[in-house]
């Protein structure tokens, strides 16, 4: 294993969140780099990104990635990008979906 941190405290947090397949991509983009942006221990450089990472069985899953200089608090700083990001999704009207699953009965 290699410390590639060992003399920089700065590091990445990883957020997944799904996003339902009705939303339109780009203002789920907009929505996690507004949160992302507007956080004041978020790094304005590297500047945050997001990425649509894969086509999930009931979302579209996004990934929000955000540099921090303090690597101690990255469980707070997580908890409050989560909180904003439920609050901007609803304000915008993005939904987070559940799985769903449709179960058919056959007659024996």
């Amino acid at each position: 294993m290699i410390n590639w941190s060992h003399r920089d405290p700065e590091v990445r947090l990883h957020i997944c969140v799904g996003a339902s397949y009705e939303s339109d991509p780009a203002a789920v983009r907009a929505a996690l780099e507004a949160v992302a942006s507007g956080h004041p221990d978020v790094l304005k450089q590297p500047a945050p990104e997001v990425w649509l990472a894969s086509f999930g069985e009931s979302a579209l899953n996004f990934e929000l990635l955000a540099w921090i200089a303090q690597p101690q608090e990255e469980p707070r700083i997580r908890s409050d990008l989560n909180y904003k990001i439920a609050e901007e999704f609803k304000r915008r009207g993005i939904k987070i979906p559940f799985p769903q699953r449709d179960v058919h009965i056959r007659p024996s």
